[in-house]
């Protein structure tokens, strides 16, 4: 389990494929009632269920209230949204990423349906993407 602050991801990454519906009967079993009153939001996403709190906010609003409210210099211009993800609780900041003239970025193996503009295969093409990229900014700040 990962405490988030606000939410909770319960992963079952390690749980044997044998174990793996008594895991799921489990944790609906005991978010059943929760959510039958209203007092969460559970979502699913690769080997995770994330356990939210019942309002509308997710990765997309995270994304727009970021972009919306960090400082910014006013002889700056708007900061350049760049959002990466592997799963599918990635999907909504995708979108909002792209309503925001942003790049947004699916991280692993393709999928049929995603709303990331690009894709990088592995965190190891992550790594060298972002460090030829903070290459450029230098090289352009130093201009």
């Amino acid at each position: 389990m990962e405490w988030k602050g606000l939410t909770i991801s319960v992963h079952w990454r390690a749980v044997r494929r044998s174990a793996q519906p008594l895991f799921h009967q489990l944790v609906a079993r005991e978010l059943q009632e929760p959510r039958r009153r209203g007092r969460i939001r559970v979502t699913r996403g690769k080997r995770v269920v994330e356990i939210h709190p019942p309002v509308d906010w997710g990765k997309g609003e995270a994304v727009r209230w970021l972009w919306r409210y960090l400082p910014v210099p006013r002889e700056a211009p708007r900061p350049w949204v760049i959002y990466l993800g592997d799963d599918q609780t990635d999907e909504e900041a995708f979108h909002m990423t792209n309503r925001l003239g942003g790049i947004s970025i699916l991280v692993g193996a393709p999928r049929q349906q995603t709303a990331a503009t690009y894709r990088l295969k592995s965190p190891r093409h992550v790594h060298r993407w972002l460090t030829a990229l903070s290459h450029v900014w230098r090289e352009h700040a130093l201009q």
